[in-house]
């Protein structure tokens, strides 16, 4: 399983689902994260867990800053919070090694993203 980035996408998906309620937004985010794992992965199994981990991701993504000031510190937030939450959510090691570097590439790819904004 390749682990390319799906931030940018999702944070799109969550700048217009934040003014809708949370249940929207929760679907919004799962129609983005089904869709681009359908288009990066061939195999259905492939496809299902990085929907769940994009899924999951998110859910530390939203809890760790609100969209509207992204800070540095609140991106190392949602990269303890995923992190810590990969066990959580996971019971098999394989599957929670993965999700920990599925959290790690998301977060230097958001860091990355918005170092251009001079995030603080």
């Amino acid at each position: 399983m390749k682990y390319e980035s799906v931030a940018v996408p999702l944070i799109l998906a969550a700048f217009v689902a934040v003014a809708s309620s949370e249940r929207a937004l929760v679907d919004e985010i799962r129609t983005s994260c089904n869709d681009w794992c359908r288009k990066e992965h061939k195999l259905p199994a492939d496809s299902k867990q990085c929907e769940d981990f994009c899924v999951f991701s998110s859910k530390y993504l939203i809890e760790a800053y609100d969209l509207e000031k992204v800070t540095s510190k609140r991106l190392d937030k949602f990269r303890v919070l995923c992190n810590e939450g990969c066990p959580k959510e996971f019971k098999d090691p394989n599957i929670i090694k993965k999700c920990v570097d599925y959290c790690n590439v998301e977060a230097k790819e958001m860091t990355e993203t918005f170092a251009k904004d001079k995030i603080e």
